[in-house]
């Protein structure tokens, strides 16, 4: 079979504008003019590179920034700069004495696009891994039929690879069983999907050869959209030439990839392949600039994660494809296929920041209350025969804690509790536990900036909880995960930092977690009963509320906590945890504890 496609060293200009990494910035240069065209092209700065295309050609380029096209080359050629994320094309001028580079203009795209939150992609082609099968149906031996489809599979994947840097991969080859009685194209292809599962592969690739009598028009290939699990297609029409079949393949593969119909007649993805334009020696197997756009845009993120739907995707890419298919669409009316597609995208308006929980301003202010008092105590002597010292230890910590409450007493009373803890679990802060934390971290994420945090920790000191620095983090972040998220979390994550410290940290710690689990019960309490704040400012020792660790066990590594305790489920554990939780209750802040109103 005479192959219908070009591969050449265009596909090496990806390789070439960029070095270690791949943005998800995209430029399609096509040419329109009768004859081939030589340019260069270059970023800004950089170091120009030239290229041929012949009539018909296009060549994708994923940059970082504009882009200096250059032609002809040489001093006397015209420059133009053109902007990443956009389709031009080579054409002759109406008198055919001269050719001009032009814009594919983007009507709807927006003139401020939202900011990429994708991060950078190596600079490789994406793999989609493929499942081959047949039917029953199949004539051939396997030998034969084998051969055959992963060569089609094989041109096919270069044609993707040149056009939007994506690869195809077989990884499995099998064979399903159909229903005679089945003649609708539709309903064939939900009894493939029912009965093939694609795995190993990303999607599974089958090519029936039952024969079905239709008349008219009919579906000789069918994908559900992009990011589908399985394409069907028909094999039976031994009329169907090799490079028809490769044309039908690669036209469902681009939906795949999210291109639409085109109202060009000489892209793959035309809405009606049966006119045999794929046999001849000068027809290329190519999808147009636009679509070539689009479907670049889209593998520039799969490379980075991964999708399953259109509205996956950033918003930035939503709002770039939503202006290319909205292009296609009103040069394609009467076909539907850009409709449902910008459809799938979703709306592409900017999305607004959520809104921060209400108790930030809270956390915010007893957080500053508390860095006051800090500056003010740093700034005071280590010792003093008259007057005051600088506090440390304990009750630097206890101080902080009725700093903290009188400042919550100012607050709104929804809010007073909340921001008190939560405040003191980012104030008392000096690692990355609560900013590290994914579930709370876009919570607390606005209550410090970067440089607030620098001048916190130069002036909070050294408090401690019964002389230990670890025991007053793990209360206090205890005490404010309990606030931002639940109690029940808050003890989770708790747990799940002692089982990673047994696997080759500082060890499982009983008495760390004595130290959770008295924080969590110092919250709830304070849930409860908001109006002892009050009471806290004047007079809280955090010894009332936190056991001694006597006899509880610390530096246990995975090996020694599984033969002592087995897991947080094992009955030795929860008999050392029920001990701690009687030992908390046992102390001097919640025998006084105001009873629950009933």
């Amino acid at each position: 079979m005479r192959s219908r496609y070009r591969i050449s060293s265009l596909a090496l200009l990806l390789a070439l504008l960029v070095t270690s990494a791949l943005r998800a910035d995209i430029v399609v240069i096509a040419n329109r003019a009768a004859k081939p065209v030589r340019f260069t092209v270059a970023a800004q700065g950089g170091k120009p590179h030239e290229l041929r295309l012949a009539p018909l050609d296009l060549v994708p380029v994923r940059i970082d920034g504009p882009l200096i096209v250059n032609y002809p080359p040489g001093d006397k050629g015209e420059q133009y700069e053109i902007l990443p994320n956009s389709a031009y094309f080579f054409a002759d001028t109406p008198d055919n004495k001269k050719v001009e580079l032009h814009e594919i203009g983007l009507r709807r795209r927006p003139a401020e696009l939202a900011d990429s939150k994708i991060a950078d992609m190596p600079a490789q082609p994406v793999v989609i891994t493929v499942k081959i099968l047949v039917d029953d149906d199949q004539p051939l031996h396997r030998e034969i039929w084998e051969k055959d489809l992963r060569q089609r599979i094989a041109d096919c994947s270069k044609i993707l690879e040149q056009h939007c840097f994506a690869r195809l991969e077989v990884v499995a080859v099998e064979t399903w069983e159909t229903n005679d009685a089945v003649n609708d194209f539709d309903l064939a292809l939900n009894e493939f999907e029912s009965k093939v599962d694609p795995a190993p592969a990303r999607i599974a690739i089958g090519f029936t050869s039952q024969f079905q009598p239709v008349q008219g028009r009919t579906n000789l290939g069918g994908v559900r959209g992009p990011f589908c699990r399985h394409a069907l297609l028909r094999e039976w029409n031994k009329r169907v030439a090799p490079a028809e079949r490769l044309e039908l393949l690669v036209h469902e593969l681009g939906h795949f990839f999210g291109a639409a119909h085109s109202p060009e007649n000489n892209t793959v993805m035309r809405p009606l392949l049966a006119d045999k334009q794929a046999n001849s020696v000068k027809f290329q197997i190519a999808y147009d600039p636009l679509n070539t756009l689009a479907m670049n845009l889209i593998t520039s993120e799969l490379g980075r994660h991964e999708v399953r739907s259109l509205r996956q995707l950033d918003l930035r890419t939503r709002q770039l494809l939503a202006a290319v298919y909205w292009e296609i669409d009103k040069a394609l009316p009467k076909d539907d296929a850009a409709s449902r597609l910008l459809a799938m995208v979703g709306p592409v308006a900017e999305e607004p920041k959520p809104a921060p929980p209400p108790y930030v301003p809270a956390a915010r202010r007893v957080l500053a209350s508390i860095t006051k008092y800090a500056e003010r105590n740093a700034q005071l002597p280590e010792t003093a025969t008259d007057g005051a010292q600088r506090l440390v230890g304990d009750e630097l910590a206890d101080a902080y804690y009725r700093q903290a409450a009188a400042a919550a007493t100012k607050l709104s009373p929804a809010n007073a509790a909340k921001g008190c803890l939560i405040g003191l679990a980012v104030a008392l802060d000096r690692t990355e536990q609560v900013r590290g934390n994914p579930l709370a971290a876009a919570a607390l994420s606005s209550i410090e900036t970067a440089d607030e945090r620098r001048h916190r920790l130069e002036v909070i000191g050294n408090p401690t909880l019964h002389g230990r620095e670890d025991l007053l983090l793990h209360f206090t972040i205890s005490a404010g995960l309990s606030m931002a998220l639940s109690p029940e979390l808050a003890e989770s994550a708790g747990v799940l930092k002692e089982l990673k410290d047994a696997q080759g940290g500082s060890g499982f710690s009983f008495a760390d977690l004595s130290a959770d689990l008295a924080g969590v019960e110092f919250a709830r309490q304070l849930t409860e009963h908001p109006e002892r704040l009050g009471e806290f400012a004047k007079t809280l020792k955090l010894s009332d509320y936190a056991p001694a660790i006597d006899g509880l066990p610390e530096g246990l590594d995975t090996s020694r906590f599984v033969t002592e305790f087995g897991s947080p489920a094992d009955a030795r554990y929860q008999a050392v945890k029920t001990d701690i939780l009687a030992r908390i209750k046992a102390l001097p802040g919640h025998a006084t504890a105001v009873p629950k109103a009933e």
